[in-house]
């Protein structure tokens, strides 16, 4: 796909919604108020019979009517309208289309009246595009997001949702967040050469179901991991589970596998590991090296974190004797802090991780915000590779959010920091 092609569904400068509403709960509602809401600069073009104005903007009976015509239209009718509307957008000279929803029997039309006008479809069953770099909120998510530098790319409304909801309480932000339902027409593949060149998106994180082409797929993921770093999650790994999404059988996972490995991206493996990837890309630091220093209050914990790394081929790092002597053995609040600014003076490790289990010697909430004071404060503190782990759950929300604010990556549990590390690696 040409950029120019991308560019009128990903950076739109006007946008029609088909089948808008002013009744809440209807999809065309629901549109209208998260582009409203998104702030979004160009003209928004709500079209329908029944009302003179949608949420104040003033509407049109039909495609005809229309005073320009729009680089992107939305179809948020119902899907017996679906052929009409393509023809009158196509007639028109729209660009780009995202359809809501369409049953299967329809897709051979759709694709048919699609290409007889040079139009780019996005769907059918798709969540929509959120960008809010561009202010731009063409979703059915009830869920805003806001500026990052993380672009998502999934084929699954479903997990689009949980992604976008556990995001919105972290705080964490994307360049692009892009729901391709079925992709009758537009793809990943398409998309991965667009967010390849963008200049906002830093990190690219797929969820994927199924490949249609994986010739072309492998070819964009493998030169979009040329510029920035790609992390993948597929649904169904195993034979059921294939059945279950597709109805058949597919190719074997192993497969699948090493075509991804050799295309240079890096595969997580279930929705724990999504989520540590989201949280570990959205703060990401170039990384110097590979020894990572663990620093506990709990011998246990940093255990745990041990065997994880270790398991996973990761490199401990190691103190000298002058930086140990340094070193204190209790972890209060403040030998945390005095021991992280002996650490920052050091060049033993490239990387490290903090784990805190809750102690009322050293409480989390204040541990977290001297810990973030000293790192604010030193020359080396906004340059290093910190991770955090604050166990628990009570006590330790309030310092999760803390570090989120600080742009601090904080995880659950130590296994999940050292495999956000190793992500890293």
């Amino acid at each position: 796909m040409s950029q120019r092609e991308l560019e009128a569904l990903l950076r739109p400068k006007s946008i029609a919604v088909l089948g808008a509403s002013e009744k809440p709960g209807r999809a065309g509602f629901l549109m209208m108020q998260n582009l409203l809401g998104g702030h979004f600069t160009g003209p928004i073009l709500p079209v329908t019979p029944k009302y003179r104005a949608v949420c104040g903007v003033l509407a049109y009976p039909d495609v005809a009517s229309l005073p320009i015509t729009p680089d992107l239209a939305v179809l948020c009718t119902h899907a017996s309208r679906n052929l009409l509307l393509l023809d009158a957008l196509g007639q028109r000279g729209c660009k780009t289309v995202i359809i809501l929803s369409s049953p299967p029997a329809q897709a051979e039309e759709l694709k048919a009246c699609a290409s007889r006008y040079a139009m780019r479809l996005l769907g059918p069953n798709s969540l929509g595009i959120l960008a809010p770099w561009q202010g731009f909120n063409a979703s059915f998510s009830p869920v805003p997001i806001v500026k990052g530098k993380l672009a998502f790319i999934s084929q699954s409304a479903a997990v689009s949702n949980t992604i976008l909801d556990w995001a919105q309480q972290r705080g964490i932000g994307f360049s692009y967040f892009i729901a391709l339902g079925d992709s009758l027409d537009i793809d990943v593949d398409d998309v991965l050469d667009f967010l390849a060149r963008d200049g906002k998106t830093s990190a690219i994180l797929l969820h994927l179901e199924q490949l249609k082409d994986a010739r072309r797929f492998l070819s964009a993921a493998r030169s979009a991991a040329r510029n920035k770093p790609n992390l993948v999650i597929k649904s169904g790994r195993t034979q059921l589970a294939q059945q279950l999404l597709h109805g058949h059988q597919l190719g074997l996972d192993a497969a699948y596998d090493a075509a991804t490995q050799r295309a240079g991206l890096l595969r997580v493996r279930d929705t724990h590991e999504l989520f540590s990837a989201v949280e570990t890309l959205s703060h990401l630091r170039p990384l110097r090296g590979e020894r990572l220093l663990i620093v506990s209050n709990g011998a246990s914990l940093a255990a745990q974190a041990l065997d994880q790394l270790l398991s996973r081929q990761g490199k401990l790092a190691t103190l000298t004797e002058q930086t140990q002597q340094k070193l204190r053995d209790d972890a209060t609040a403040a030998r945390y802090l005095s021991t992280l600014s002996v650490l920052l003076d050091s060049d033993d490790y490239d990387a490290l991780l903090i784990i805190h289990a809750p102690s009322a010697a050293a409480p989390g909430t204040e541990s977290a915000q001297q810990l973030i004071a000293c790192c604010q404060a030193h020359p080396r503190g906004k340059r290093i590779t910190l991770l955090t782990n604050w166990c628990g759950e009570y006590s330790s929300q309030e310092a999760r959010r803390l570090f989120n604010e600080a742009g601090i990556p904080t995880y659950r549990t130590p296994e999940g920091a050292v495999t956000a590390f190793m992500h890293i690696v």
